[in-house]
């Protein structure tokens, strides 16, 4: 298969699923996909296997052959996947200032903790944004 972003392979599967098109919607998943969904107790059950997974989406069409699937908007725009590259450059400049700050005594000692609680709730949110996959376009 082609290399496609992640937007295109949603496209594409939303459409498969549009059309009730199976086989096109099986081509975009991995070998050994596991179909999991979040309900009741985590006990009850675990994800479906590869082969209930196949099956799932043959048994929902037919379960409910009057529903329309498609995406009609979404929120993972170019505009949105820019704030953590900016905020992750901020937060090294952040970074920089606090270890100056704390060098050349800049403030009093209680303004120099507070803004380096500050860096450190920006450094936390950079790791969070790089757990998430979130920084640069490698989604």
């Amino acid at each position: 298969m082609e290399n496609l972003s992640a937007l295109e392979v949603t496209s594409r599967y939303v459409a498969a699923l549009a059309a009730k098109d199976v086989e096109a919607m099986n081509a975009f998943r991995v070998p050994g996909f596991a179909l999991d969904f979040v309900y009741g107790y985590a006990s009850e059950s675990g994800p479906l296997s590869s082969e209930e997974t196949k099956q799932f989406w043959p048994s929902w069409l037919s379960g409910f052959p009057e529903m329309d699937y498609e995406v009609t908007r979404t929120i993972a725009t170019v505009g949105l996947l820019v704030i953590p590259i900016v905020t992750t450059a901020l937060t090294m400049v952040m970074l920089v200032a606090a270890v100056i700050a704390w060098i050349r005594g800049y403030w009093s000692t209680l303004g120099r903790l507070y803004y380096s609680l500050i860096t450190l709730t920006a450094l936390a949110f950079v790791w969070w944004a790089s757990y998430w996959n979130l920084i640069g376009y490698r989604l």
